[in-house]
């Protein structure tokens, strides 16, 4: 059986790998803004716009994944470059 980094490494091709990908990250991101902000409403707000910031730009995740010695830090590795967008849209 695979570990959910295993799972998640592969590429963000779809709307079916984007949901595992969610389902996989969603709860830890969402205790990280929720830590960030002790407000419940603000941090699911800024979860949704993660996710939705993350599927815009999906492609950056998978170039990572298929060229990983041209690829920028945290390009492949999902926690990586999901907490440098984090960061940037709690404003850290």
């Amino acid at each position: 059986m695979k570990t959910n980094q295993q799972k998640t490494s592969t590429r963000l091709r779809n709307r079916a790998d984007f949901s595992r990908f969610y389902d996989c990250y969603a709860p830890c991101l969402y205790g990280y803004f929720l830590r960030q902000t002790n407000n419940p409403d603000v941090a699911a707000m800024r979860l949704k716009e993660l996710f939705v910031t993350a599927w815009n730009r999906r492609d950056e995740f998978n170039r990572g994944q298929r060229e990983p010695n041209k690829a920028k830090p945290g390009d492949g590795r999902p926690v990586i470059w999901l907490l440098t967008m984090a960061r940037d849209i709690n404003g850290v």
